[in-house]
């Protein structure tokens, strides 16, 4: 039904929406190093069907398209450069996180 097509375009536009902005402002921010290193995207996963939220994973389980570009985006590293000369010293920071 026509009905059925407009709930699936909805869908895919909207979490295409959501792709797009999280994944522009989380490499945005990213590209800010050292003065800022990323965000906190509030609500990883929704307990019930809801279509007005920002969360990444749906309520059956399966991960949104923004789920994967967020995890794309914070595979990168932040270099202050790309090349360095023979003998040239590299001074990074490390920081280390417990998961449990």
């Amino acid at each position: 039904s026509d009905e059925e097509r407009d709930i699936v375009k909805y869908t895919a536009l909207s979490q295409y929406l959501q792709w797009e902005s999280l994944r522009y402002s989380s490499e945005t921010t990213i590209r800010r190093w050292p003065n800022a290193s990323g965000y906190i995207v509030w609500g990883g996963d929704e307990p019930f069907p809801n279509n007005a939220n920002c969360n990444l994973i749906e309520q059956d389980g399966t991960p949104k398209p923004a789920y994967y570009a967020l995890q794309n985006a914070y595979r990168l590293v932040p270099l202050g450069k790309l090349y360095f000369t023979p003998g040239e010293t590299m001074r990074i920071g490390l920081y280390l996180s417990q998961r449990t």
